[in-house]
């Protein structure tokens, strides 16, 4: 319950109680979900990224997973939008992909540097996504492709660098734009 001053035409007039609604089952379920599914996706990451399996870091990577799901739950990162289809499904193959255009673009640059034949140039181009998060995945994707990267963000126009045209027109096609939009996370 919050409480609340009534004010009309800059009087006081009294205060009022009023009730914030509770969450309803269902969104309650879905955030109860994603919490399994952010906590699952958590450990199986540890596990595959660590490589270590004994007991005492077991425990050491079970105690941080379960630390990092209570901050994600105390920063209200379950509230309904995040859906656990997307953690496993859409996530690991956007990853794969951009695993593949990282090492396309790392033969690129690397063949120019080595050829000597690099012509830098800076472009705009148009994000497609509605909400901050799509726009930092966006840019941190162009970034983490070698030979480019997100030099300003202005609303949804990005200012890009590139080492050749080539690589340039990678980032002009919109493919990555498209995919990005598609996780919708």
């Amino acid at each position: 319950m919050a409480l609340v001053e009534l004010v009309v035409f800059g009087l006081k007039v009294g205060n009022a109680h009023i009730m914030k609604p509770k969450a309803s089952k269902q969104k309650q379920a879905t955030s109860g979900l994603s919490v399994i599914a952010y906590t699952g996706l958590m450990i199986i990451l540890w596990l595959v990224l660590s490589g270590h399996y004994t007991p005492l870091l077991l425990w050491f990577g079970a105690i941080s997973c379960i630390f990092v799901v209570f901050l994600a739950w105390n920063s209200n990162f379950f509230n309904g939008e995040l859906k656990p289809e997307q953690l496993f499904a859409k996530v690991p193959v956007y990853w794969i992909w951009l695993g593949g255009e990282i090492l396309k673009s790392n033969i690129a640059t690397a063949k120019a540097i080595w050829m000597n034949k690099f012509d830098p140039e800076i472009f705009s181009v148009k994000a497609t996504q509605k909400d901050e998060n799509g726009l930092a995945n966006y840019a941190n994707s162009i970034t983490l492709t070698p030979g480019t990267v997100t030099v300003s963000i202005n609303e949804n126009i990005f200012l890009v660098h590139a080492l050749t045209a080539e690589i340039g027109d990678d980032v002009r096609s919109g493919t990555m734009d498209k995919k990005v939009t598609k996780l919708a996370l």
